[in-house]
């Protein structure tokens, strides 16, 4: 079975690399993607647990293990 990771890593390259064919910053498809993530977590989670998860991300930034298993 694949892990989420395994899944979703094709589609947001996918979506980088359209997105600098049509003259976008990878900051900027990157800044979409995660208001999207933002906005699937937030249809089965509460806007405080979303906030938690991203203060956990935002300080494990420098991590080069994938930490999506471990949750605040």
């Amino acid at each position: 079975m694949a892990t989420p990771t395994e899944i979703v890593r094709p589609h947001a390259l996918a979506a980088a690399e359209d997105g600098m064919k049509a003259g976008l910053a990878l900051d900027q498809v990157g800044r979409a993607m995660l208001d999207q993530a933002i906005e699937l977590l937030l249809k089965e989670q509460t806007p405080e647990a979303v906030a938690s998860e991203l203060e956990f991300v935002a300080r494990n930034l420098s991590d080069d293990e994938d930490n999506s298993f471990i949750r605040p």
